[in-house]
């Protein structure tokens, strides 16, 4: 059965499981990083690894990952794969501003490389953990071929079959996580393995559990849950809460079908805008990274320049006292010429535009992942909207 859209961006994420089990040969020109520009405390007191893997032959699709080793044991640490959101963000992002052992130093931006320093709360002191920019397109990943900015169930067939003739971390225990628009992909990405260990398609992964935070799991869900959540923060009143309810009864809040309802969803949203929506505690603040549209359960285009030529802009620049200013200095760093050096990026995924560097992509939103992740809690694995690890 042919895979449709939405599922090629899952079949796409299960490479990166492939990638994470692999001894990566010469000819795929994996390269130790020992030293990173910006990085202020001497050589990287970690093991790094970036290189290249061909994941469709035929179209010349690249994907560009950074492999980090546990700083304890990787022989015997789990070995996590990494599904960073957006959808099309940078891995990058994940591995310096998330859960990675690099960040960058705040402070103001003064037309030199950015600094970073290392992270003391990176999951690599107990974890291997592998980013990878995905789809092509996106960070430093690219496909020669228009064509190659789509994908495919073959892709899956074709390097799995590779995969199970370079086997590394067969052993080590897995677990699948991300955040934000991963919480639509890792579910699956859990069942498909769980199935193909289940019916013994491949040599198994040690599958464990996997974790997802600040998940989308569904657009009518996610929309829906802000207004009781916002409620039991104090954000709204209990009047209003019940005014809304009331005029809303029997209505979906991503789409109403009446006007009294749309005015209090008018009224909410006006109230919600002055709140910084991805950490309530924190100050309102400029996304440094780009929003991929607002309205729940439509289908939208992630628009890119053609063939990956014509630079993108810079993204909005926060106050430097936001957490999203790092965002800001990440996408200078990224684009820095030394930078790319030092990663080892080829030239032709690169022509000035980090980050969010895509080709066109459209990814249906209504696809709700809840059943899913019913399916793996009844097989002894957890997802939650709270960091959560459910052993089997």
């Amino acid at each position: 059965m042919a895979l449709g859209r939405p599922r090629w961006l899952v079949v796409q994420h299960f490479l990166f499981l492939v990638l994470c089990s692999i001894t990566i040969p010469d000819h795929l020109s994996a390269v130790t990083i020992r030293h990173l520009p910006g990085f202020l405390q001497g050589p990287l007191p970690f093991s790094l690894e970036t290189g290249y893997i061909k994941v469709d032959e035929v179209y010349g699709v690249e994907f560009f990952y950074y492999f980090i080793e546990s700083e304890r044991n990787p022989t015997v640490d789990p070995l996590v794969l990494w599904l960073t959101g957006g959808p099309g963000c940078s891995a990058f992002s994940g591995l310096s501003l998330e859960i990675g052992p690099l960040k960058f130093k705040s402070e103001e931006y003064n037309g030199s490389l950015p600094n970073m320093v290392y992270n003391p709360y990176t999951w690599t002191k107990f974890a291997n953990i592998i980013f990878v920019d995905s789809p092509a397109g996106t960070g430093f990943s690219y496909s020669h071929h228009p064509k190659g900015y789509e994908t495919s169930d073959k892709s899956w067939s074709k390097q799995a079959q590779w995969l199970f003739e370079h086997q590394k971390f067969m052993s080590n225990p897995l677990y699948i996580a991300g955040d934000s628009y991963a919480g639509k992909v890792v579910p699956v990405i859990v069942q498909l393995i769980s199935k193909e260990n289940e019916f013994g398609m491949h040599p198994t992964f040690k599958l464990q559990g996997y974790m997802i935070g600040n998940p989308s799991t569904g657009d009518k869900i996610d929309f829906n849950a802000r207004i009781p959540y916002a409620l039991s923060m104090g954000i709204i009143s209990d009047e209003f809460f019940e005014t809304m309810t009331k005029l809303c009864r029997g209505q979906s809040y991503e789409s109403p079908e009446t006007a009294l309802c749309d005015s209090q969803i008018q009224i909410f949203e006006g109230i919600t805008s002055e709140i910084m929506m991805s950490h309530i505690l924190e100050p309102k603040c400029t996304l440094a990274s780009p929003k991929l549209g607002n309205k729940a359960g439509e289908r939208f285009i992630l628009m890119i320049q053609e063939n990956n030529t014509i630079p993108l802009r810079r993204p909005a620049v926060p106050d430097v006292k936001c957490r999203t200013y790092a965002y800001y200095l990440m996408y200078i760093w990224a684009n820095n010429a030394e930078t790319l050096e030092a990663l080892h990026v080829r030239k032709v995924a690169h022509p000035k535009q980090y980050f969010f560097n895509r080709k066109t992509v459209i990814f249906e939103r209504k696809t709700c992942l809840i059943a899913k992740s019913r399916e793996q809690y009844k097989n002894g694995r957890g997802a939650t909207k709270n960091w959560h690890v459910q052993k089997t």
